[in-house]
């Protein structure tokens, strides 16, 4: 490939996380594909939860950051307790 390789990577998002959320799902619905590889609604799941992203972004949490901040603080600490406890 040529080019920027950061323009491969970037994608253009609304504002509002909740409206990329939402094509993101759409995408795994067999949607338009416009945001990177994933079109499958497993490995978008697996996604969220390697990067410690509540499944709840699709709904409430889009729209409210301090609960997905809450959420995904939640999920970070298990995450790192995990890894600690592999040491």
């Amino acid at each position: 490939m040529s080019g920027n390789p950061a323009s491969f990577t970037t994608v253009t998002v609304d504002d509002r996380p909740f409206a990329y959320f939402r094509e993101l799902l759409e995408q795994c619905n067999g949607g338009p594909k416009k945001y990177g590889g994933i079109t499958d609604l497993s490995e978008l799941k697996e996604n969220l939860r390697q990067h410690c992203i509540p499944e709840g972004i699709f709904d409430r949490l889009a729209e409210d950051y301090d609960a997905f901040l809450e959420e995904r603080r939640k999920l970070m600490a298990t995450r790192t307790r995990e890894c600690l406890e592999q040491l």
